[in-house]
């Protein structure tokens, strides 16, 4: 687990709701693996009570589930959360897009640029979490170019199930597609060409079935709601979830090539 900075006007409830949520949504802990509060309250130097405070908040949003005479549990990535989700940020993303592609002021320019640029750094020394981090100031860049900065903020309340499968796609999928992806926009931005901007698609899976299917088998424990009995409903799923809840737009013509998928959680 990532014990993260605590900040000087934190009180103790506030910083272990953070460092939980931080962790739950990279994926530090693992969905479906059991926490402890005496481990989480030595971890983080705290009492229990702020801990057990947390870990209720938690419960209220879903990821986590506390079991009475049990434990508390990582809450599984629910599928039928993402997809709602998924559903909410793909229609409002691609309004906000072509809004942009309108134009937005040359400052936001700038500062959409210099993220990308250092998404590129990130993705060069494969750091997943600050690809992650800037991932979403991009996004509420985007908006805020626009003046719907009201807007981001309801869908950020509304989308910590989809950002655990986000971070999963970046600790398993090809890293690059991201970097890609706001390439595009910013060249659709810069044509002020809403028609590529504003049209969102699937990004390709990879071709090669036995590796997808180690993937798939290898993640499919991290769900609920999803079935996976055989090999062909791994391939099915793991294609899903490649193509359904990623979020991308078409631009640039083909991708700068596919890099090696770390085989995580076997």
């Amino acid at each position: 687990m990532n014990v993260l900075v605590r900040q000087p006007a934190e009180n103790a409830r506030i910083y272990a709701l953070r460092v939980l949520q931080h962790n739950i949504i990279n994926l530090e802990l693992v969905p479906g693996s059991a926490v402890s509060e005496n481990e989480l309250s030595s971890s983080l130097q705290l009492s229990r009570t702020p801990v057990r405070e947390a870990l209720i908040e938690l419960s209220k949003v879903g990821l986590v589930e506390i079991q009475p005479q049990r434990g508390s549990y990582i809450s599984k990535i629910d599928y039928e959360l993402i997809e709602e989700s998924r559903f909410m940020r793909l229609v409002l993303e691609n309004a906000v897009l072509k809004l942009a592609c309108e134009g937005i002021s040359q400052d936001y320019m700038d500062e959409l640029h210099e993220n990308v640029l250092q998404e590129e750094t990130s993705l060069k020394a494969q750091n997943s979490d600050h690809l992650f981090e800037l991932d979403n100031d991009f996004h509420r860049l985007l908006f805020h170019s626009v003046s719907k900065g009201r807007t981001y903020e309801i869908i950020r309340s509304q989308m910590v199930h989809f950002d655990r499968l986000r971070s999963l796609s970046l600790k398993t999928v090809k890293h690059d597609k991201t970097v890609e992806d706001h390439e595009n926009i910013l060249y659709a931005i810069q044509r002020r060409d809403g028609g590529i901007g504003g049209n969102a698609h699937d990004p390709a899976p990879d071709q090669t079935p036995g590796r997808k299917v180690r993937i798939a088998e290898g993640i499919s424990r991290l769900f609920c709601n999803i079935e996976l009995n055989t090999k062909k409903r791994c391939v099915t799923a793991f294609q899903a979830l490649a193509q359904r809840f990623c979020v991308c737009y078409s631009s640039l013509p083909p991708s700068r090539g596919s890099r090696t998928w770390p085989l995580s959680w076997k």
